[in-house]
């Protein structure tokens, strides 16, 4: 039987690759983002990604925004931008897919932390906060519903192909490689590690480091 995977941020730098690559795998994927229509941050009662009667083995929530505040500077509407969109939104799709019995048995939710969450640089408290609290959620999820539904952060470092929007200057970039030890993190790696944790029967309700080695150094000033 084929299996059906649900990807969320499909057009970004990581949901785009991952697009790719499930389909040469032959999975059914659906994908939504902002850029066909979807609202990432209400999943209400009517949300269009419930007008079929899909269901999934596999769920990658990939979307996600950036954005640069002091603490000192946080005001409530960097706070709505940064922890409905990144934080808030995938909780309540969580929860809408498991209360609509959208899960296969054996599920796998996977979800997007980062380095952040743990080593912050500056300005990045509320974005590490947010990711901080995907990794809460995927214990919970697995203690609430495992065995029917699995549950894993990926704690992903610097990647490739960076976020929409974002940027870095050559001496950024450089001084970000001199504290990286491995190559940053590869879109088409990360898709291949998911699939192989959705056939790791016995993994649930933990975070996986995947930084290029970057949480055993420091951020450059």
């Amino acid at each position: 039987m084929t299996k059906s995977i649900l990807i969320t941020g499909h057009t970004g730098n990581l949901g785009s690759i991952c697009v790719e690559y499930f389909k040469s795998k032959e999975w059914n994927v659906t994908g939504i983002s902002r850029s066909n229509g979807y609202d990432l941050t209400d999943y209400t009662y009517n949300h269009p990604l419930f007008d079929n009667d899909n269901h999934y083995d596999l769920v990658f929530m990939c979307h996600g925004i950036v954005e640069s505040a002091l603490i000192r500077q946080i005001n409530y509407v960097i706070w709505d931008q940064i922890i409905e969109t990144n934080l808030k939104s995938i909780v309540e799709l969580t929860g809408e897919l498991i209360k609509r019995d959208r899960l296969n048995d054996n599920a796998l939710i996977v979800y997007c932390s980062s380095i952040q969450a743990t080593h912050p640089r500056e300005g990045r408290f509320l974005y590490g906060l947010s990711k901080l609290g995907l990794e809460l959620l995927a214990k919970s999820v697995h203690i609430e519903h495992s065995p029917k539904i699995r549950s894993i952060a990926l704690r992903l470092g610097q990647m490739e192909k960076l976020m929409a929007n974002r940027t870095f200057t050559d001496e950024e970039r450089l001084a970000i490689e001199q504290f990286t030890p491995l190559p940053w993190v590869n879109c088409l790696d990360v898709a291949k590690l998911v699939e192989c944790l959705y056939e790791q029967r016995s993994l649930s309700g933990t975070t996986i480091n995947v930084d290029s080695g970057h949480s055993l150094s420091v951020w450059p000033k």
